[in-house]
């Protein structure tokens, strides 16, 4: 993909784990995470073309946006200013009551490690809330997250019973 110009973009992973702790950011999990966003941002830099320049989106440990893992993540070192991105998943069990906590410390992690954050996945689930509040929730947190210069990206399988919702009622 080195030829392909600015618009294609890089994930580096997906959701990595702690396979000694399941779904746990120990400091040795959290160093590990770190290491490996550095090694992805070296070996894509490496390969030339316009992978020298292009925007790479790295991943706190296991995409979460828990405070121990946004808070452990280190910003890899990238010889091109502006050119990386941190990714968070979010799947809570909570919504609005705790918007604008999660929103804050997002900034915070924006200010600390300079590089602005992307919400990859969110949504919610059936059994967490009634598909009737779901637009009202989504809606609420995409507008709460604009304000806050934060990108994010709705996860929809498609399932009734999971995470489908219409984006053409979210968008209206």
């Amino acid at each position: 993909f080195r030829d392909y110009d600015e618009h294609l973009m890089f994930e580096a992973y997906n959701e990595v784990d702690n396979t000694y702790k399941s779904r746990l950011c120990t400091p040795i999990a959290a160093a590990q995470m770190n290491e490996l966003n550095q090694l992805f941002v070296d070996v894509v830099r490496s390969t030339g073309g316009n992978n020298e320049k292009r925007i790479l989106q790295i991943q706190t440990f296991l995409s979460s946006w828990s405070i121990t893992a946004v808070e452990s993540f280190e910003a890899p070192t990238d010889m091109y200013p502006d050119k990386l991105i941190a990714q968070v998943h979010i799947y809570p069990s909570f919504w609005d009551e705790k918007f604008e906590e999660t929103l804050d410390l997002f900034d915070k992690f924006t200010e600390r490690t300079g590089l602005p954050i992307v919400v990859g996945e969110f949504s919610i689930t059936a059994k967490t809330y009634p598909t009737v509040y779901k637009y009202t929730l989504v809606s609420n947190f995409i507008a709460r997250a604009k304000a806050h210069n934060v990108v994010v990206y709705y996860w929809d399988n498609n399932s009734d019973r999971h995470f489908r919702v219409s984006r053409l009622e979210i968008f209206k």
